[in-house]
């Protein structure tokens, strides 16, 4: 079985929200954020975050935040979370400062600057 900071569970996560509240789209955050490892033996800084929306979207992309403190940590998660949400709008494209993306369940193409996204673009 997958532990509760994995790609599936950021996945289930975000498709149970979705199901249970109507919305078009859902976003999740599963991951350490400090000040001490968890048992998964994953690094601290080391987010899932997850999307689901219409058509069977889910996807998961991991992410690691360097803030070195919690709650900077967990600011990171929230961007990186409104970041894949824009990108599954297509409205993103974007990574946030901070915190670096390093692994997709599936490619996302970039997509046209926005306003409502700022960072470092990832091509």
């Amino acid at each position: 079985t997958k532990g509760t900071v994995s790609p599936e569970m950021a996945k289930a996560m975000a498709s149970g929200v979705r199901n249970l509240t109507g919305t078009d789209y859902a976003v999740s955050v599963t991951g350490i954020a400090g000040p001490t490892g968890g048992r998964s033996g994953l690094p601290i800084g080391t987010f899932y975050i997850g999307v689901a929306g219409p058509d069977g979207l889910e996807d998961a992309e991991r992410i690691h935040a360097d803030a070195g403190e919690r709650d900077a940590n967990k600011r990171q998660a929230a961007q990186a979370a409104i970041d894949l949400l824009g990108k599954s709008l297509g409205v993103g494209g974007y990574v946030g400062a901070g915190y670096r993306a390093t692994a997709s369940a599936r490619p996302i193409p970039p997509h046209p600057p926005s306003a409502l996204y700022t960072g470092r673009f990832i091509p």
